[in-house]
């Protein structure tokens, strides 16, 4: 099938990226979108019986990570934003957590690329101090594992007919992330960069 070949692209580039986000203030955004993709992945019945398991295990994840990041001591914006975040978790978990139906899922999508951002914001403010060296890259990597759950998100929400402002620019954005980190002397990423040279024709099947 069409759907599932090329939610295992996706799967696949964001695993290897995520992996060089250990930090849990990098983690939040992509989180945010992975829920959302499980929950479609679910409703549509898409690699059903592990989206099934997988969804909880990245709300817990989720909620472990935010507890995480603000119990560390922060500066006042730092600590506004993820106030700001926590009150937006409160609600994107409780949609997560609905059945997963298309009406469900939508309102889902309607609030992750909000939350995406807040935490993705998040992440900029612990991190990217300098905005250079290995805290950049990291930055890069995490955002690029984000923007590759929300090809996949995107995808499944169009094959439900519902439609988000970002899905024109989902593709080329992961694209110009993974580019930004080619040059750097990182193995892992440029392997995900090399793999997403050669497998990107997959991703024919969304446009």
């Amino acid at each position: 099938m069409r759907a599932p070949r090329a939610l295992i692209v996706t799967a696949l580039l964001a695993a290897s990226l995520a992996a060089s986000a250990q930090d849990p203030a990098m983690r939040l955004e992509a989180l945010t979108e992975r829920i959302a993709k499980l929950h479609a992945q679910v409703g549509q019945g898409v690699l059903a019986e592990r989206s099934k398991r997988a969804l909880p295990e990245a709300v817990r994840e989720f909620d472990g990570a935010l507890r995480e990041v603000k119990a560390r001591p922060a500066g006042p914006e730092v600590q506004d934003n993820y106030l700001l975040l926590g009150l937006l978790w409160t609600e994107y978990r409780a949609w997560a957590l609905k059945p997963a139906t298309r009406d469900n899922a939508k309102k889902l999508a309607e609030r992750a690329e909000e939350v995406a951002w807040v935490a993705g914001k998040g992440a900029r403010l612990v991190h990217g101090t300098g905005r250079k060296g290995t805290g950049l890259l990291a930055l890069e990597a995490a955002h690029a594992a984000t923007l590759s759950q929300r090809l996949a998100r995107l995808y499944l929400m169009r094959r439900w007919e519902v439609k988000a402002e970002s899905s024109e620019r989902a593709a080329p954005a992961v694209e110009t992330a993974l580019k930004k980190i080619t040059n750097e002397e990182f193995k892992d990423l440029r392997a995900a960069n090399d793999w997403w040279r050669k497998n990107k024709g997959s991703f024919k099947d969304l446009e």
